[in-house]
């Protein structure tokens, strides 16, 4: 049997480890790229969620119902990366008071994804200007309408899959009008005294010019009987 050298034992043994080195390296990168096409390679998907899954908060809620249930989606979008979004089939429930508020629900409100214990697992903002053509509708009437999470929680396919599996509940939070403002309200209040006003004038000037053509005409007539 061949003895080898402690100088050839070192210098096998460093290119042991150089080849295992590489050996790992490529298995990893490998690995990454596979990973990273399978994030590619995935597709959006949605799954039915019924409506007692559903929660709608606020002073103002109650103008609102839904009677079928809604659908939670996982896409991918060209710009924000993977979202989880949910489309509703909102019903107009009831009338507003016309003179007190807007057609409008207040900006910039809150929606939340959350597990089976109530853990909030995203939150997110609806477009308050979607609920606007439902609000101006009949009562009875409807309007599909797709709530998403802030635009800038660009995620990856693994982050928001893992949000989609888990959620169980979805709340939609401080649903209230837009108030009228005040100063548009006493402007317009304004305006019609000014026009009940304008109007006065003009009836009385017509009278007027009317009680004096009137006289005219009386004069006339006596002048012409001399």
């Amino acid at each position: 049997m061949i003895q080898m050298s402690k100088k050839m034992k070192w210098v096998c043994g460093i290119g042991a480890a150089v080849l295992l080195t590489a050996l790992l390296s490529m298995c990893s990168g490998g690995s990454d790229k596979k990973s990273s096409d399978s994030d590619e390679n995935q597709s959006n998907e949605s799954r039915k969620m019924e409506v007692s899954t559903l929660k709608l908060k606020g002073p103002h809620s109650s103008l609102f119902k839904v009677e079928e249930p809604y659908v939670l989606s996982l896409v991918k979008t060209p710009d924000e990366g993977w979202q989880v979004r949910v489309k509703i089939n909102f019903v107009k429930a009831k009338e507003f008071d016309g003179k007190r508020y807007q057609p409008q629900l207040h900006c910039c409100r809150d929606i939340a994804y959350l597990d089976d214990f109530d853990v909030e697992l995203q939150k997110g903002q609806y477009r308050y200007e979607d609920f606007s053509t439902l609000l101006v509708k009949e009562v009875g009437e409807s309007e599909e309408i797709t709530l998403k999470p802030f635009s800038w929680d660009k995620m990856s396919y693994s982050s928001a899959k893992k949000i989609y599996d888990g959620v169980r509940n979805v709340v939609i939070y401080e649903m209230e009008l837009e108030p009228v403002k005040q100063e548009s309200a006493k402007k317009k209040s304004s305006s019609s005294v000014f026009e009940d006003d304008d109007l006065k004038d003009i009836k009385d000037a017509a009278e007027t010019a009317s009680k004096i053509l009137e006289a005219e005409k009386g004069l006339l007539d006596a002048l012409g009987g001399l």
